[in-house]
């Protein structure tokens, strides 16, 4: 989908969608806990309903309504209806790899052969480790083996996914488990994440240094609220920092999302030049460059992960900047932005398949005008973006589907 975008200010107030990256670890954990719940403020954007229709597969039955679901897991893992469909979601893959292992059956996923090219090193390793079987190639990936171990070793120095994966799975076995962190954490604050979660549904966990502890004890399924999402708030409130003046409906203070850090991070650039450290907030990086980009400039360091995400992120935002009039050096583990002015694009934006580069340069375009290919790349986090904005004044015209 290509849009057209005008140079514009928002006014009024908006309600951020739900949080993703909660909503996938509820969803898995109820259905864990072998029960009956309702799980509100739901969003269906892509990457959530790869997980939904790949925990049908594995047969929980969720019954989806406007903004609320209704899921009965008292059959879960029982039997496998078919291969798991992750799509794009690399959430869902290495969040339902650990989970298909609870089966010892075998599980086939399918998804965008990309997916299939980022990196499932540390379930690879597993696999030789404990001779389960584990067949990758373009068009999927099959699994079989049985996860039950009291002390395993996760590789947490690539994606936290892995750690969150192997604590959700290993939870619902009703005894004492060690998990030991290998290498160096990153992205912590996604693991605190799921450890909450989980406590809320009746775990208790230690988490000190580089041991988790998850004590004996059964899962108890509950009712669950998501709250909203602060990755996607930060792409939304920067608008604000750029001449815009919307009201944020949130309860930051309370959010157990490590994003939310980006009140702090935005408030750092707008007073001067500095050094943000982005180990635990990798999800922000393109809305910081763009913030600090008309501001004074930024250095971000632990970046090195941004070529493993939807789009080598790092250069394909330079790419788009580009089109700009604008750049930034990339370094091997940092990047370094100028404050810079903003020409107005002669070619088309691409959205390179990755709503953060779509979100982030509807900001930019909201100063200078343009158009982005790709629009539709949103859906994977925030289905009502396009109408979200214009409803509070966004000046975009949908010129090609």
């Amino acid at each position: 989908m290509k849009v057209k975008i005008d140079r514009f200010k928002l006014e009024g107030s908006m309600q951020i969608v739900p949080s993703k990256s909660i909503l996938h670890r509820v969803l898995i954990i109820a259905s864990l806990a072998k029960g009956c719940c309702r799980i509100d403020n739901v969003s269906y954007s892509d990457d959530v309903l790869a997980t939904i229709n790949c925990l049908e597969s594995l047969n929980c039955k969720i019954e989806k309504h406007d903004n609320y679901v209704l899921l009965d897991s008292r059959e879960f893992l029982q039997k496998v209806n078919g291969p798991l469909a992750v799509n794009q979601s690399g959430s869902t893959l290495r969040f339902l790899i650990a989970i298909a292992l609870l089966t010892d059956k075998e599980v086939k996923f399918t998804g965008k052969e990309s997916l299939f090219k980022r990196p499932l090193d540390y379930y690879m390793d597993l696999a030789n480790t404990y001779k389960y079987l584990f067949n990758l190639s373009n068009d999927g990936l099959i699994v079989k083996g049985l996860l039950n171990q009291d002390y395993i070793e996760v590789q947490s120095n690539i994606s936290s996914q892995y750690v969150s994966a192997i604590l959700m799975a290993l939870s619902s076995l009703d005894k004492d488990i060690t998990i030991k962190l290998s290498s160096q954490v990153v992205s912590k604050s996604y693991i605190d994440m799921t450890i909450d979660i989980l406590r809320q549904f009746g775990k208790q966990i230690v988490f000190d240094n580089s041991l988790i502890k998850i004590k004996k004890g059964k899962l108890i399924i509950k009712d669950y609220v998501v709250e909203q999402d602060m990755s996607n708030m930060a792409y939304i409130d920067c608008f604000n920092y750029l001449g815009s003046n919307i009201k944020l409906n949130h309860d930051i203070d309370n959010s157990i999302q490590g994003d939310k850090k980006y009140v702090q991070f935005f408030k750092q650039i707008v007073n001067g030049y500095c050094c943000i450290d982005l180990k635990d907030n990798i999800d922000l990086a393109l809305i910081l460059l763009v913030l600090a980009s008309q501001y004074h400039g930024v250095c971000l360091t632990s970046t090195n992960r941004l070529s493993i995400k939807e789009s080598d992120r790092a250069n394909c935002l330079k790419r788009q900047f580009n089109k700009l009039g604008m750049d930034f050096d990339i370094f091997s583990d940092h990047i370094i932005c100028k404050k810079q002015k903003i020409a107005k694009p002669i070619e088309v934006i691409d959205g390179c398949d990755d709503h953060r580069i779509v979100m982030a340069m509807t900001v930019l375009l909201s100063l200078s005008s343009g158009m982005i290919s790709g629009f539709e790349a949103v859906n994977k986090s925030y289905p009502n973006y396009l109408d979200d904005l214009k409803r509070v004044g966004a000046k975009i015209e949908i010129v090609e589907r």
